[in-house]
């Protein structure tokens, strides 16, 4: 913020606009009584405030009085996603797929945890395995699939019934995963943070609040019982892909957001 703060300072003093494009959750990152003196001194000299989520903007809105804020999120091209329209439901859940990092910062401890208590479901972890879960006792129905390149995981993307996304990662602000697991017709479970709230909402999925082995026992078993709110949240996902991540939407959105500040 420091450094930002002084490119705001330069900007000003030749009387150009200064843009502000916040790429995490800010509250998460500017979380003590410290930083949010810096913030406020950083955000006086910014025109507008880019964020990725709710959060972001509630923060932005509360302490950047100043400064004209709006939240537009990551987009991802349209030519990279694989729509799936009438993604087969099945009346029994046989495979829960998550994409990313395999670390505890990302949910994995808990997934594997809670996939004891689900030996009829295969749980697919795919990327990069940390040596901290690669240390934890894993049972036969979690499979580290390793990291792949986009292809492969879109076909197991079309093998899933449902995806899990459970970042505690302090930097998330937006996950590109997700909205690929969207867009493939997944019905999601994710964790309260970040933009995957957003994301969701209430009819793509279910949300938890934290990382909770139990809770995620809760929400598997709740989801994989209800075969018509998946079947709706399949569809819902990807149309909220379609009408509000892909990139001829988002790059409109920048557009209007600096026509707007010059």
């Amino acid at each position: 913020m420091i450094r930002e703060t002084i490119t705001g300072i330069i900007a000003k003093k030749y009387k150009k606009k200064f843009i502000l494009h916040c790429r995490c959750t800010v509250p998460n990152v500017v979380n003590s009584s410290f930083k949010r003196v810096f913030w406020k001194i950083l955000t006086h000299f910014c025109d507008g405030i880019m964020v990725l989520n709710s959060k972001s903007e509630d923060f932005a809105k509360k302490y950047s009085k100043k400064s004209y804020v709006e939240l537009i999120p990551n987009f991802v091209a349209e030519s990279e996603l694989t729509f799936d329209e009438n993604k087969e439901i099945k009346k029994s859940v046989e495979n829960i797929t998550y994409v990313g990092g395999v670390t505890a910062e990302k949910g994995c401890e808990i997934i594997i945890k809670a996939a004891k208590c689900f030996p009829e479901i295969k749980f697919n972890l795919i990327g990069i395995v940390s040596e901290e879960i690669e240390k934890m006792q894993v049972p036969e129905n979690v499979i580290f699939h390793g990291n792949h390149p986009t292809e492969y995981v879109k076909e197991q993307l079309k093998l899933a019934d449902v995806f899990l996304f459970l970042s505690h990662y302090w930097g998330e602000g937006f996950s590109n995963a997700l909205v690929e697991a969207q867009a493939a017709g997944l019905p999601c479970i994710v964790t309260d943070w970040a933009a995957a709230a957003d994301q969701i909402e209430t009819e793509g999925g279910i949300v938890i609040e934290k990382q909770d082995e139990t809770i995620l026992i809760e929400a598997i078993n709740n989801i994989k019982d209800d075969v018509d709110f998946r079947q709706n949240a399949s569809k819902w996902n990807v149309e909220k892909v379609k009408s509000a991540y892909i990139d001829s939407v988002i790059l409109d959105k920048y557009t209007k957001f600096y026509e707007k500040l010059i």
